[in-house]
Order: C-alpha cells, then sequence, then structure tokens
C-alpha cells in the first residue's frame, strides 16, 4: 500500500494520490494476467518463450515502464493466470500457486522480494484456507493437520524453515487478520462459548493474548505504510470506525481510530411497518417490517397474547436480514403461527417486542414495544379461537377432551400438549352434537342431550373450554340421529337437523341467541331412516347453502345440496365404502383454501382428512392421512365430534 491507488481494469489505472494524476498500463494488452499491485509495482504473469510462464514485476510508469522478471518460479504450474497474490508487506508479497495435478495439487506460498525481484522464500502448504499474512519477519497461513481438530495457524521465520503449529478451533467465519510485528492478530473461534466479538493480539513466542479491538468486521489485507494494520472494528470507548493498528516502542500493540463510521454505534428503530390489525382470513400471512440505524444486529421478534399468555419467538433465522430485502428493511414473513410453539396464533390482542443486539458487542441492546390485534371470520368447528377446526373427543369412562389441531401444508397434526380436558361427567349424555356457533358469540358451542331426553346448550369461552350449561328444552329422546353446525337456511346461522324415530328430517333453525338459539321446528320430509349416518356439512358444494351428507346402511354416502330455504335438493351418489368410518366430522376449512373439509375415522382408530372440492359432482379430493401421533391420541376414544 502506498499513495496509489491500483484500479483493476482494462487497462490497469494507477490513481497517484499525492499529484491527483493517472496513468494505465496495459497489462492484458502485453498479453499478462493482472495479479495485483504492492505500491506502484504491478504484478503479473505471463509467457516466456520457449519455456513455463513468468512472473513479471511492472514499475512505476511515470519513471519509464520496467518489466523485471521474477526468477525461481517451477515449471508445471498448474494454477489460473498463473497463482494468486495472497498478502503483501513493505517491498514483498506472497505468491500462491499449485503444481502437480488437478486431483492431486501440491499448494505453495513463495515470498517475492520486490527490489531484488527473486523468490526469497518458498512453504508448501497444507490445505491452505487463504488466510495468509506476511510481515517483515514472518509468514503466516491458516490450514488443517493431521491429527488436529479445527483450524490451524502455521508461522515461520522468513528464511527460516521451521514451521511452528499453533491450535485455533474452527474459524468459521471469524478473521485472522495477520502479523504485526512480535504478534498475530485474530478474533476468537466462532464456536467459543463467550460469543466474544473482539480482536486480540496474541504473542509470537507464546503467552497471554491482549484485546486490541471490543469488536471486528473487516480488514485491509497486508501492512500499510509504516507496517500498521487498518481494522474496520469497534471499542466501547470511540464506537465504530477504521482504527490502525501499530506496534509501539514497548513492543505492545495500540490502537488509534482514523475514521468515525456510520452508521452510529447506539442502535435505533429509524421505522417500523407493523399493522395494528392483522386479518387472517384476508391475508393468510404478512409481512412485519422494521428499519434499524444499523444492521450488524440480531434480532427478535416476540408475539405475546395478552388473553392466552401464548408466545411466538422469531429469530433471525425468521428474519430476512436488510440486504435481501428490496426495501433494505428487516422482514418477517409471519403466517399467523406461534413459533416455537408450532401452533395458530389466537385471535385477540396482543403486545409485541423487537430486540436489536448488537453483533459486535459495541453498544446496548433495542428493546421497542408495540401492540397489535390479530383477527379471522369465525369457523364453525374451533374451539380455540385460532382459525383452526377443533375435534371434542369423548372417552369411554366419560372424559371430554378438547383437541386443538394445526392444518400444515396439508397435514393435519396435533398432540397431547394442545388437549384440554373437559371434564369426566360427560358420559351421563346420550348425544353430543357439535353446534357450530349457535350461542352468540364466534366460538363453536356443544349441543349435549341428556338421560331424560333435555337438551342443553354449552357455550364455547375460545380457549378450548365451556360455559356452564343451559337449558334448550326437553323432549328431544324422540330423535334418534342430530346434526348441526350447517346453515342450511343461508342466512348465517347455525342450524341443527333432527330425524325422528319414524324417519323424518327436522330443521330447527339457529337464531344466534345463546337463551333461545332455535326457532320452531319444521318438517323437511320422511323416509331418512335409511341412512345410518347424517353430517350437516356446510357449503361443500358451491350452492345457495349448507349441504347435508348421509351415510345408508350399504356404506354408500351421499350429498344432498342445501337450497338456501332450509330443504334440500337430489341427491348425488359420492361413493361407496364409507361404512369403514366410525365417526364422520363435518369440522369446516381444515386446509384453508375457501371450502369446507370433512374428517373422518375409521374402525382401527386411523384418521384422515377429505378436503373439499366445491364441485357437487366429486365433493372431496383423495383422501390423506392424518399425523400418526394425531392417529395415536385419537385410538383411545370412543366418539369424536
Amino acid at each position: 500500500m502506498s499513495d496509489t491507488v491500483v484500479e483493476d481494469s482494462r487497462p490497469v489505472r494507477l490513481h497517484h494520490m499525492d499529484t491527483g494524476t493517472t496513468t494505465e498500463v496495459d497489462v492484458f494488452g502485453m498479453g499478462y494476467n493482472y495479479l495485483g499491485a504492492v505500491g506502484t509495482t504491478l504484478i503479473a504473469f505471463g509467457p516466456r518463450p520457449g519455456s513455463t510462464p513468468l512472473l513479471h514485476l511492472l514499475g512505476d510508469p511515470r519513471k519509464g515502464m520496467t518489466d523485471r522478471p521474477v526468477s525461481g518460479l517451477p515449471r508445471g504450474i498448474i494454477t489460473p493466470e498463473g497463482g494468486r497474490v495472497v498478502a503483501y508487506a513493505d517491498g514483498a508479497f506472497v505468491l500462491e500457486y499449485e503444481t502437480g495435478t488437478w486431483e492431486d495439487p501440491i499448494v505453495y506460498h513463495a515470498v517475492v522480494d520486490v527490489a531484488s525481484a527473486r523468490i526469497v522464500n518458498t512453504y508448501r502448504v497444507w490445505r491452505s484456507w487463504g488466510d495468509v499474512a506476511l510481515s517483515g519477519t514472518h509468514i503466516a497461513w491458516v490450514g488443517t493437520a493431521n491429527g488436529v481438530s479445527g483450524d490451524v495457524l502455521r508461522i515461520a521465520k522468513r528464511g527460516s524453515v521451521t514451521v511452528s503449529v499453533t491450535k485455533l478451533g474452527q474459524m468459521g467465519d471469524r478473521p485472522f487478520l495477520g502479523l504485526l510485528g512480535g504478534w498475530w492478530l485474530a478474533a476468537p473461534q466462532r464456536n467459543d462459548p463467550s460469543d466474544d466479538h473482539a480482536l486480540y493480539a496474541h504473542p509470537l513466542g507464546g503467552g497471554a493474548p491482549r484485546k486490541v479491538l471490543d469488536s471486528v468486521a473487516s480488514y485491509t489485507p497486508g501492512l500499510a505504510p509504516g507496517g500498521a494494520l487498518l481494522v474496520k472494528g469497534g471499542t466501547v470507548a470511540h464506537g465504530d470506525g477504521l482504527y490502525r493498528i501499530t506496534q509501539g516502542s514497548d513492543g505492545l500493540p495500540h490502537t488509534e481510530i482514523v475514521a468515525t463510521m456510520k452508521p452510529p454505534t447506539q442502535v435505533a428503530l429509524v421505522r417500523e411497518e407493523i399493522p395494528t390489525t392483522i386479518d387472517l382470513s384476508r391475508t393468510p400471512s404478512v409481512s412485519l417490517n422494521w428499519k434499524l440505524s444499523r444492521d450488524n444486529v440480531r434480532t427478535e421478534f416476540i408475539l405475546h397474547n395478552v388473553r392466552t399468555g401464548e408466545r411466538g419467538y422469531y429469530h433471525d433465522e425468521d428474519i430476512l436480514q436488510p440486504e435481501k430485502t428490496a426495501s433494505g428493511f428487516f422482514e418477517l414473513h409471519w403466517d399467523g403461527l406461534l413459533n416455537g410453539m408450532h401452533m395458530p396464533a389466537p385471535n385477540g390482542e396482543y403486545e409485541w417486542t423487537l430486540t436489536a443486539r448488537p453483533r459486535d458487542g459495541i453498544g446496548r441492546t433495542l428493546a421497542v414495544h408495540g401492540q397489535l390485534t390479530v383477527t379471522r371470520d369465525a369457523a364453525p368447528h374451533d374451539l380455540t379461537d385460532d382459525g383452526t377446526p377443533d375435534l371434542l373427543t369423548r372417552t369411554q369412562d366419560g372424559h371430554l377432551i378438547s383437541q386443538n389441531t394445526l392444518c400444515d401444508k396439508g397435514v393435519i397434526s396435533s398432540s397431547s400438549s394442545y388437549e384440554t380436558d373437559l371434564g369426566s361427567f360427560w358420559g351421563k349424555y346420550t348425544a353430543l352434537v357439535a353446534a357450530g356457533n349457535v350461542g352468540g358469540s364466534r366460538h363453536a358451542d356443544l349441543l349435549a342431550r341428556d338421560g331424560e331426553g333435555v337438551l342443553w346448550l354449552y357455550t364455547g369461552k375460545g380457549d378450548g373450554k365451556l360455559s356452564a350449561r343451559s337449558k334448550i328444552g326437553g323432549g328431544w329422546n324422540t330423535y334418534d340421529e342430530l346434526t348441526a353446525g350447517g346453515d342450511v337456511t343461508g342466512d348465517g346461522k347455525a342450524d341443527l337437523l333432527a330425524r325422528d324415530k319414524t324417519g323424518v328430517l327436522w330443521l330447527y333453525q339457529g337464531t344466534g341467541a345463546a337463551d333461545a338459539p332455535y326457532a320452531t321446528r319444521k318438517r323437511i320430509g320422511s323416509g331418512w331412516s335409511q341412512y345410518d349416518a347424517l353430517v350437516s356439512t356446510g357449503n361443500i358444494a358451491g350452492g345457495a347453502a349448507g349441504d347435508l351428507l348421509a351415510r345408508d346402511k350399504a356404506g354408500v354416502l351421499w350429498l344432498y345440496r342445501g337450497r338456501g330455504d332450509g330443504t334440500f335438493g337430489t341427491r348425488t351418489r359420492v361413493g361407496s365404502g364409507w361404512d369403514k368410518y366410525k365417526d364422520l366430522v363435518a369440522w369446516g376449512d381444515a386446509n384453508r383454501d375457501g371450502t369446507p373439509d370433512l374428517y373422518a375415522r375409521d374402525k382401527t382408530g386411523n384418521s384422515w382428512l377429505y378436503q373439499g372440492t366445491g364441485d357437487a359432482e366429486a365433493p372431496f379430493r383423495s383422501r390423506k392421512a392424518v399425523a400418526p401421533t394425531f392417529n395415536y391420541d385419537l385410538q383411545k376414544y370412543s366418539e369424536v365430534l
């Protein structure tokens, strides 16, 4: 390095900072490959008639261009363009080249003295990673060694064949900066548990290291005039900037700041683009963005549901860094799931916290807080207010379990950690029916008929639990089949269908009022005793209102399309073989494609998802298996609804 800045171009340009002039050297027109520069001397590689290519040192063109060949290179160099200049020092540089074969190359570092135009030392290198340093007295490089795990540093005194080996561990992307007098400088290894960002100087002869900078970001290879290293980093006292590191008269490394760098040391929020309301029914995913005063930070975004206490944690691996976004913002693509819990975020008020911690350890951690609201359209089978259809399962001993579910890439899953035990008294009921939203709230409700024929309403609380029951009325033991949840009248309220023991089907239109959830019954028609299962599905056929599935005693499933007035059109055959299922549950839009789906549990306890198509002629796609853990949990249940 000198007062001349060399531009790698065609031709190569030398910008002389002392005079403000520029000269050009057509290295490529001379048939050479340009490799680098030491001061005003250009390093090139080119042909030598009748022999191997030759290294050339091209002198300062202002003093009359000279072309001096460098002696000492071997024949048979296979490195493209003749080699790589990998380190510099005052009046010298290191050329890295390979000989041998492409399959088994042998790597060398040759120290070239510019004044004499000759190679003064050559070292065979074992698996070098390209981190090479040169000083007036030593050469050093990072690589590997047989029998040593991780990276090692090799150091040799120039002119000596003795090479010392120092174990570094896994350097990763932490830099080895180079040599400075009697010291070698490096940042800690990447797997250092202290997460230390500092730059340390280590004595060449061994001994305790000294901290030089509190952080290091990048450096200029080679030594500046006067034997200094130029490093971009920071200290607690002076902040981030460009630092000059020299060896003082006391033999110790010293630092001085050359220029203060921007952005400033302190992390500050410049701008945020985080909506106050997120409607996940309209937008399945949303971008949360923020711009900070500096980018070299580790960010974390936390969402906290005020009502439930559930949290989602989003770290660097979830957040796009500014250099990868067109806007230059940090960007979190949020899909509505609480990361870390792998479950949908419940509707409601959230508090969010954004923290940004400097990667280099310089400056305080930023913490910013805010609020937002998550909302969705009400889902008829959603007990947990998170937009996903859930299940209620009853055990042989009368326990009722609220089972929250998650649909991830079309696969339904759940686990015992998402279960809520609603008590052990449910065995007294002769019928349990998932009712949809009939109690006036947005949460799914439950109907229960006791042994006396009284029908009760349990309204959902939105957290997987149910409120205390309220009485609907008596006389319901006249019915042998009850199904609810679908809107067959087209008024936006969930209705109830009941078949009596003579085969007549009746409609109880929903009112939306918890104290009187159904209007007086209306007769739909007779002949329904031929079916052993009726399922009010919601609008799966793309018609005017909710539809009805009916399975006959031969196992054939039929679709009755709703007309929107509480009656149904002519039936359409869906298919046979449906008698293998113990439970059929119309649980709404599980895969979030806008069409209600069907859950089925077979008699061995395995669970299946039939995704709705919206087509009356073929209302379901081929079935898909539900996650195995889900099947395992459900095998213990006697009833699923």
